[in-house]
């Protein structure tokens, strides 16, 4: 990024138009008053403006006073005025800016609240390219029932920079990993769909961040010379995309497959129990219910090997309740009254973390803030939420039957 750049985006600290917290800001509808929305303190209440390095500097030259502080000097030219002071305190707040800078999602997070009920009712993954190419090796985000589709996905697409393998080979070889991400926080326009109504996603890249991301250069002069000349990396992820896209709409029943998340949930309690160990608070019911959650996965990817070597063809009912439970499954880990202080974020698994604390999203918001006995409730919570998640999606699943 040359001195004169600046990444361009937003200090509000939310999600979706601030005067209308949970419902679509439409026509003349109920909106929060300035104060209100002041008081969420979501937004700034001094003008914030983010500047270039170069203005920065120019700027911070400007200004005099005495030394500072050990603690705060330093920097390019080892200035050690108190000008340092104000120019640590800029770059402490510019970095702030650029780590918001993704959690705006305005425009989707207030579609996702106007259509909430036909998404709700009608969709069956939302596919998300935020930054298609950004530098570095093939990196896969998802909700973890999509796991599979998308590696045997990038299994049938040639890497765009080596044409002997394909990108699955390619992403393993980059660090003997083909481990996918989850979708964390409100990072791009997956969030709404995700976190507010739990539709199962997904995000894809080459790299992960590039210099000129958000600004003036960021057009396709700069792609041309620099990010994907020949757009070839382009082509790749758009494959894989169509090829995910592809069977999501033809098989005949999903490919969900929710053994992964049964896997990612035992893992993420276990790192939740190491954190909570010293609190008497014992999490055997919740392993309980993830077990009932990995039985019921695995019996239903029995039933559907079973129907597909068998070659025959489902009646159109049973295929279209599997299909309704199967995409059921992520609703019923959403809370119509969602998580403690944070009521627009729905889902309480929290697949919108990688981390074990942040994983069990109505554990890990009060984990370090309430009492024990409060947390003891709230991992209570969870595992009645994954109880009931069975049953909508998997029905006497205690008798390990599922549409027999």
């Amino acid at each position: 990024m040359p001195l004169s750049g600046v990444q361009v985006g937003s200090v509000y600290d939310g999600i979706g138009d601030p005067t209308t917290p949970g419902w679509p800001s439409t026509g003349e509808c109920e909106r929060l008053s300035d104060k209100e929305v002041e008081n969420k303190g979501n937004v700034p209440l001094i003008p914030s403006l983010l500047i270039s390095s170069a203005d920065g500097d120019a700027i911070i030259r400007t200004i005099g006073g005495k030394v500072v502080n050990v603690d705060w000097q330093g920097g390019e030219d080892n200035c050690t005025k108190a000008r340092k002071t104000a120019e640590n305190r800029v770059e402490a707040a510019k970095n702030n800016r650029l780590m918001q800078l993704g959690r705006g999602g305005i425009g989707s997070a207030e579609w996702v609240e106007e259509n909430r009920e036909m998404l709700a009712a009608r969709v069956v993954a939302y596919l998300n390219v935020d930054c298609a190419v950004q530098g570095g090796p093939f990196r896969a985000s998802a909700t973890p029932h999509l796991d599979d589709i998308i590696i045997e996905a990038a299994q049938q697409v040639q890497d765009p920079d080596n044409s002997s393998q394909t990108i699955y080979q390619s992403w393993l070889a980059s660090d003997n990993d083909t481990t996918l991400g989850r979708l964390g926080g409100a990072g791009s326009d997956y969030a709404a769909f995700v976190q507010h109504i739990g539709t199962p996603a997904l995000d894809m890249s080459f790299g992960n961040g590039y210099p000129v991301y958000h600004s003036m250069y960021d057009d396709t002069v700069w792609m041309k010379k620099f990010g994907d000349p020949m757009f070839h990396r382009h082509a790749a992820v758009a494959s894989i995309w169509g090829l995910v896209a592809v069977r999501l709409v033809d098989d005949e029943v999903l490919s969900f497959n929710y053994i992964s998340y049964a896997i990612k949930l035992q893992k993420s309690a276990e790192g939740l129990e190491g954190e909570i160990s010293d609190n008497g608070i014992s999490l055997v019911p919740l392993y309980a219910s993830i077990e009932k959650l990995r039985k019921a996965a695995k019996k239903i990817k029995d039933d559907i090997k079973a129907l597909r070597v068998k070659r025959r063809r489902a009646s159109v009912r049973e295929v279209r309740e599997r299909n309704d439970r199967l995409i059921m499954t992520e609703r019923a880990f959403t809370d119509r009254d969602g998580l403690p202080s944070r009521t627009w974020y729905k889902h309480l698994t929290g697949i919108l973390r990688a981390t074990s604390r942040r994983f069990f999203g109505a554990v890990g918001v009060s984990l370090r803030t309430i009492s024990t006995m409060e947390k003891d409730k709230e991992i209570t919570g969870s595992q009645k939420q994954l109880e009931e998640a069975l049953k909508a999606a998997f029905p006497d699943v205690s008798d390990g039957c599922y549409l027999q």
